[in-house]
Order: C-alpha cells, then sequence, then structure tokens
C-alpha cells in the first residue's frame, strides 16, 4: 500500500476480526496530507470515479491512501480504482473494507473479483483470529498471566483469538472485573 505504485486492495472483515480498527490503523500508518476517506453516498459508479479523479489531481507527490468503507460499492468501483492511470510523481493506494454486508453483496461478482487477483490488479485479505504468536505477544505486552501455556489455552477456548472479544478480556482484566 505504501510503494510508489497505484494499487487496490479489498479487506473482509467483521467486527470481531477487528474490520473497525482498520480504518485508524491504516491512518496512523500515512500522514494525515496522503490520507483520504470515501464517503458517497450511492453506488453511482461515475461519481466515485470523479472522486478518485479530484483526489489524484489535489494529491501530493508520493502514494496518497483513499479509503473506502462499508458503504453500498459496488465491483464496479473496484474496476474503476484498477484503471487508474499510472503517474511518475502522485500515486494512489485504494483499499475497500468489506463488512459481512458488503462481502455477501459481492458473491455475485466473484469471479470477476478472484480473476482481478490472479491477474494482480486486486489484492484481498480476509482478518481472521490472531494467530497463537500474536496472542502470545499480545499477552507478554499487556502482562497478563505467569503459566502462558496453560493461559493461552483457557483464553483461546474463551474468545477463540478474536480480537474483540480479546480486548474486552483486557477490559475486565484491566478493571479486576
Amino acid at each position: 500500500m505504501r510503494g510508489e505504485r497505484n494499487s487496490v486492495s479489498l479487506i473482509f472483515g467483521s467486527k470481531a476480526a477487528g474490520l473497525d480498527d482498520v480504518e485508524r490503523f491504516l491512518a496512523q500508518a500515512v500522514d494525515s496530507s496522503h490520507y483520504v476517506t470515501c464517503d458517497i453516498a450511492g453506488s453511482d459508479r461515475f461519481a466515485f470515479r470523479k472522486f478518485l479523479e479530484d483526489v489524484r489531481e489535489r494529491a501530493q507527490s508520493g502514494t496518497t491512501l483513499v479509503v473506502v468503507r462499508s458503504s453500498p460499492w459496488t465491483t464496479a468501483w473496484i474496476q474503476e480504482a484498477t484503471t487508474m492511470s499510472k503517474g511518475r510523481t502522485r500515486f494512489t493506494s485504494v483499499v475497500f473494507l468489506a463488512d459481512p454486508a458488503a462481502t455477501w453483496g459481492l458473491i455475485p461478482d466473484r469471479s470477476t473479483i478472484e480473476s482481478m487477483v490472479a491477474d494482480r490488479r486486486l489484492s484481498s485479505l480476509s482478518l481472521q483470529p490472531w494467530h497463537r504468536a500474536a496472542l502470545n505477544a499480545w499477552l507478554g505486552d499487556c502482562t497478563i498471566g505467569s503459566n502462558a501455556l496453560d493461559e493461552e489455552r483457557k483464553i483461546t477456548a474463551t474468545t477463540g483469538r478474536w480480537p474483540i472479544l480479546l480486548e474486552q478480556f483486557r477490559g475486565l482484566i484491566v478493571t479486576g472485573i
């Protein structure tokens, strides 16, 4: 996303997997002059094209990150983003966030999306429960537990290592409830 090239990404997720935190994370990854969110009402492909053209026109040199929230965007929007003209000093990285409702809406276009991924015009990522190594690092950072293996098993059994449940767990530990 941060390279000097145009790119388009699709992030699938849910609140439990941390999709609500992705936008905040991405905003921290770039300076504010290179970060834009897209809040176009409706699913008008041509309004989205105009929005992207305006972003590219106003952009400073470098890569501008455009985050398209889980709104009624369509596969046509992804196709618009993949056809961005190449620049020499100004680039755009477009990230589409797909919550379960948006993901459901993409099912009829699954083969088109798979084709764009296969052609490397689109990258996709699915948010998942945390890996054991991530959980263990997080437990260490939070200074939770003394018997790491036993604690990990209990926490995994209770939370499934889903980010939202782990944060709730941490909140309960911190408040002593």
